[in-house]
């Protein structure tokens, strides 16, 4: 034992003679580790009708995953995509478990439809006037607004594919444009020009060879706008030709 004496000289020390018993004692410790059940939560993007949408799971703990997207289909992916058949409402649920518990979350998405496409109608030619009817389309999917892209117009209703414009000017155009929007779909849009053409007419005439006859006549000479031209006179016969007699 002289070499214990020496190791463990401390412990005996003067003892070197003696026998020195060293005792070790090994004290086990049970440790228990634990944790609370997942907490499920997720998140998405992409809610316009025929995009892709994309869910991700933003839950605390969980190993297995069970998606219903609320229109019968699932998926078992931890961050699935998803592409709704139709627009419309859908209540999605995401169940996360673990060896712990489970838990469930719901979230209500919107698949929006796809705006109709916008129809603002025919251009349109008119004379000397400052004010026009518009002829839009009426939205199905989404809704429509006016709004002045060129030239100076107001216009009294925005909202109705019908509304009223006031403020032309005389001899210029406007260009006016339709816009039907839903959700985060992409607007769909089309323009009108309306135009006010500034007419001006001359005449000149030939007055009648002897009171009482009726050989006189009358011309109208138009300039601007866009040829050809119509012609009305007021008198008994509504002559409607450059020349009236």
């Amino acid at each position: 034992m002289k070499t214990l004496a020496k190791f463990f000289q401390n412990d005996c020390l003067l003892q070197a003679t003696h026998k020195c018993i060293t005792l070790v004692l090994i004290i086990g410790v049970s440790v228990n580790i634990s944790h609370a059940q997942p907490i499920a939560n997720f998140t998405w993007n992409g809610t316009c009708f025929g995009d892709t949408t994309m869910f991700n799971d933003s839950s605390i703990g969980g190993i297995t995953y069970f998606w219903d997207f609320g229109d019968g289909g699932t998926s078992t992916l931890q961050n699935p995509m998803y592409i709704y058949a139709t627009a419309g409402s859908y209540s999605v649920a995401l169940i996360v478990s673990d060896s712990v518990g489970q838990d469930t979350a719901f979230n209500l998405i919107n698949i929006d439809a796809n705006p109709t496409v916008a129809a603002a109608g025919p251009d349109q030619n008119l004379c000397n006037v400052t004010t026009s009817t518009l002829a839009g389309n009426t939205p199905i999917a989404g809704t429509g607004t006016w709004s002045v892209v060129a030239g100076i117009a107001t216009i009294t209703t925005p909202s109705s594919p019908t509304s009223g414009v006031t403020g032309l000017m005389i001899g210029t155009s406007a260009t006016l444009r339709w816009t039907i929007s839903n959700g985060i779909c992409p607007a769909s849009i089309d323009d009108v020009i309306v135009s006010i053409d500034q007419v001006t007419a001359t005449t000149t005439s030939t007055d009648a060879s002897c009171d009482g006859n009726c050989d006189g006549s009358a011309t109208a000479a138009a300039t601007g706008g866009t040829p050809s031209y119509t012609y009305l006179w007021d008198d008994t016969l509504a002559q409607a030709t450059a020349t009236a007699t």
